[in-house]
């Protein structure tokens, strides 16, 4: 019955392309000369969530840091770090890493054996455009997305103009790094480039406050070198076709950082090695729009232990994405189908086998929108099959209503899932971990409601939301130590998470004087509901307060911001916790214009008044330390 059910929404698929749609939508984006198509679901089908975009001035000013470290001071993401340049992983909402999708090109890059995504392995200069997608989306990107969407994009790159741009920097504990970026073109083909290379020795100096005495260490076997590539590549190939390619290509070598209770330094090593790419294919015309989407992610990690050689191994995945839809336009409503095929297989020495499976789901979104244009609403629904079993049908329905010209009220609600991943499934029993083959998926809702205020004066912008939400998620999956030490993965019973989120953004000229102050502050109420001592436990690594703020000054050539990152304690198990801590970055960038070209001269004080705290428990973080950067842009 399930196979018949799901063939017969196949057949709907089939049928809609056959078609004809009429007047194009306000809303699509058209090509304007050498403008391309923007045909982003995130625009389109995202209404009544909060999207934040992370600050142009920050990332001008993080150039030569990662996207952990732009994230963290920018965003509304709990960041978490296994110490610097070591894992970092995040969270949105009160929800685990699993439960935020990452997505690269249109495509989930989370790893299907943990899906994780380490993002101090990811250099800002990649992405041009990040946003960070709030809420539930799993009609709009499957299994995973249940807090919250990070999309990682290029620029048009018909919009940006030919240049080379090349950077150089250094910072604190021998860190020097290089990057170059290239882009030409023209209105019917564009090519851009950038790679890059950093390392570090990493041993920086810290308060042990696993010890009494509280000594002064130096931080032992913490050092990394990584390096990447990026390509990317758009052609115009006729007045009505867009293809796009881009190929992503990165290393990283990391030592496993030293954890502070340990009496002798650690001797661990983890080597990724990652290829991802993906080919886009649009066509449109006559308020039709065609997209066919093909992406491959390649990933292989290689753990070696030297004093314990039994915990070493190599762990490697595929993943083979495709995905064609087609949207109609009818006056001024969109109507979109597509189905997405994904390939995924993990090879690991915790493995017994080497573990596979097809996952194939069927979507449909329908917006809508008022004669007065002010209110747009999207109903999205989603069916999924995984090896020939089919999950249940999950949906969404999000509205904005411009109540008057400069406030809009917003709201969403959708039921999601997550599907385990191979890890939690099938990890083989060893004397410290075991996978749980008997686990059952996630599955839950959320929604949100919150208020918008967009005002434009005469030198002032602001821009002020607040969002109340709620997660429910039941037989949320959890990696818990049990009675004996191991740690296995388990479905609680319920997980509950509820708060609000409050953002301002304002701007502010005077004069020759551009000033700005972005303010973000999360409250989070994130519980367990399940039969042992994690019952009622706030979720671990969660913090029930935290806050991020940034004031920058402009003044002709010169760009100052500080940044203020703040969290309250966060429990790191059932009864033990991590206390709060309040760090500040003060970051400078001086512009020397030449003749057809730009000098910039970039520096950074991090964690400025030198404050002790951890963000994983007896993980050290450094105190003060400094980066400075060089860069020069030239146009060809």
């Amino acid at each position: 019955m399930h196979l018949r059910y799901f063939l017969a929404n196949l057949l709907v698929v089939v049928t809609i392309h056959s078609f004809t749609g009429q007047n194009t939508s306000g809303n699509e984006d058209i090509w304007l000369n050498e403008v391309t198509v923007r045909s982003q679901r995130l625009e389109e089908f995202a209404i009544g969530a909060m999207v934040e975009k992370t600050d142009t001035t920050l990332a001008l000013m993080l150039a030569n840091g990662s996207l952990s470290d732009l994230l963290s001071l920018g965003s509304n993401l709990q960041v978490k770090t296994y110490g610097p340049g070591g894992l970092s992983t995040f969270s949105l909402r009160g929800g685990g890493n699993a439960h935020t999708a990452v997505m690269w090109n249109g495509i989930n890059i989370q790893s299907p054996m943990n899906s994780g995504v380490n993002l101090s392995a990811m250099p800002a200069l990649f992405f041009k455009d990040v946003k960070i997608q709030h809420g539930g989306a799993g009609t709009l990107y499957g299994s995973g997305a249940m807090s919250g969407v990070v999309h990682l994009n290029g620029e048009n790159l018909f919009l940006r103009p030919n240049q080379l741009s090349a950077a150089v920097g250094y910072g604190s504990f021998f860190t020097p790094s290089a990057n170059i970026a290239l882009k030409n073109g023209n209105e019917r083909k564009a090519f851009a480039f950038a790679a890059f290379a950093k390392k570090s020795d990493n041993d920086f100096e810290f308060i042990n406050t696993a010890r009494m005495d509280r000594a002064v260490q130096r931080q032992q076997n913490a050092g990394y070198s990584q390096a990447g590539i990026l390509t990317d590549a758009h052609i115009r190939t006729s007045d009505n076709t867009m293809l796009t390619a881009a190929l992503w290509l990165q290393h990283f070598d990391k030592e496993i950082q030293t954890q502070m209770f340990k009496t002798r330094p650690d001797t661990a090593v983890q080597i990724d090695n990652t290829l991802m790419g993906a080919v886009n294919f649009k066509w449109f015309g006559n308020g039709k729009q065609l997209n066919i989407k093909q992406g491959i992610i390649v990933n292989e990690v290689d753990y070696t232990d030297y004093i314990i050689p039994t915990n070493s191994g190599n762990n490697q995945s595929l993943s083979l994405v495709s995905e064609v839809e087609s949207r109609i336009n009818i006056n001024r409503h969109i109507w979109s189908v597509g189905l997405n095929y994904t390939r995924e297989q993990g090879k690991s020495d915790g493995y017994r086998t080497t573990e596979s499976r097809d996952r194939l789901a069927l979507f449909s979104f329908l917006h809508l929108k008022s004669r007065d244009n002010k209110l747009t609403t999207v109903l999205s629904v989603r069916d999924e099959m995984t090896n020939g079993e089919l999950h249940p049908m999950v949906f969404a329905l999000g509205s904005d209503y411009k109540l008057y010209a400069p406030l809009t009220l917003k709201g969403n609600i959708s039921k999601n899932y997550r599907i385990p991943t191979f890890n939690d499934l099938n990890w083989a029993e060893s004397s410290y971990a075991r996978g749980n083959p008997n686990l059952k998926a996630e599955s839950g809702w959320s929604g949100d409601l919150g208020v918008a205020i967009d005002k434009n004066y005469a030198h002032t912008a602001v821009s002020v939301s607040a969002t109340a939400f709620i997660t429910h998620v039941e037989n949320w999956i959890v990696w818990l130590q049990g009675s004996d030490n191991v740690w296995m993965p388990t479905n609680k019973k319920t997980g509950m998470s509820r708060g609000i989120e409050f953002r301002m953004q304002n701007s502010h000229k005077s004069g020759s004087n551009l000033f700005g102050l972005n303010l973000s502050y999360n409250y989070i109420h994130s519980r367990l509901r399940t039969d042992d001592i994690y019952d009622g436990s706030q979720m671990t690594y969660i913090p029930r307060h935290s806050t991020n703020a940034m004031f920058s000054w402009n003044l002709h050539n010169i760009t100052t911001a500080f940044t203020l990152n703040a969290a309250g304690e966060r429990y790191y198990d059932a009864t033990n916790k991590l206390e709060p801590y309040i760090t500040g970055d003060l970051m400078t960038a001086y512009k020397v214009p030449l003749s057809a070209s730009t000098l910039t001269v970039t520096f950074r004080i991090a964690n400025i008044w030198n404050t002790t705290y951890q963000t994983t428990a007896w993980y050290a973080m450094p105190n003060r330390h400094y980066e400075a950067g060089l860069r020069y842009n030239i146009k060809i």
